[in-house]
């Protein structure tokens, strides 16, 4: 890393992509992709919300006798574990549809913040079609994983705690992926390489993921989460591989 970031800074990189974002260049390419996600969040709150309140009565209602001094701390848990994973999905469904959008979106926050655009060898269309490619793998990566913490959650549901600060780690984790793809994709890095790059860097990891995940889990804000990430992937990206033009901005 050419310059050490901050974990605090990391963890915080949203909200300036929060702001940059609506910058004459950027928000061309922010607005489509709001108005598909606005579509998104209304069907999958739809879809989800009665489904998420019957598992919350189930769950309860095998909450043994001896531990129903603790069922508000569990009805607690169990919603906090809920709202991750729905912004889990929420996210992963708005950047499915976003993908072609954000690989162009991190190229021109990236022209701005450094006076360089990424080079490309690929057409518009070829990169569209690359970028949706990678979404549909990042989502399969993801899903497997949350298959098997989803059956690892039904074990450990009862210690309370537990669960909430498992899938906020997971989730931590993928959303990191998710959003520094975008840069390091425009750089050339492929699937093995930018995993291999968020272990190496995963105090930032995880500090950055930690703090778009608390953001995802806020509603209606969470809309405008995905490009406000991408934007914030990429201000982390040059701070901590390009020549540090980021803190100037």
């Amino acid at each position: 890393m050419r310059n050490p970031i901050p974990l605090g800074e990391a963890a915080g990189a949203i909200f300036g992509g929060f702001t940059m974002m609506w910058r004459p260049g950027l928000r061309s390419l922010v607005i489509i992709p709001l108005v598909l996600n606005t579509l998104i969040l209304f069907a999958l709150l739809g879809l989800i919300g009665g489904w998420i309140q019957g598992w919350v009565d189930i769950l309860m209602d095998w909450l043994p006798e001896w531990l129903h001094w603790l069922g508000w701390l569990l009805r607690l848990a169990i919603w906090l574990a809920a709202l991750m994973v729905f912004g889990l999905i929420f996210t992963v469904s708005a950047n499915l549809v976003g993908a072609p959008f954000y690989g162009f979106l991190a190229a021109r926050a990236e022209a701005q913040l450094t006076g360089r655009k990424p080079e490309s060898r690929l057409s518009l269309m070829q990169e569209a079609t690359l970028a949706v490619a990678t979404e549909l793998r990042k989502t399969w990566y993801w899903l497997w994983r949350a298959a098997l913490l989803g059956v690892l959650s039904l074990l450990l549901f009862w210690i309370p705690g537990v669960v909430p600060v498992l899938w906020f780690v997971f989730g931590a984790w993928m959303l990191s992926l998710e959003y520094l793809d975008y840069p390091a994709s425009n750089h050339g890095l492929n699937f093995a390489a930018k995993r291999l790059w968020l272990r190496q860097h995963r105090g930032l990891s995880y500090s950055f993921g930690s703090g778009v995940a608390l953001v995802t889990m806020i509603p209606i804000v969470n809309l405008f989460v995905p490009p406000a990430a991408v934007v914030g992937a990429t201000r982390l990206w040059v701070a901590s591989v390009g020549d540090g033009q980021t803190a100037k901005t």
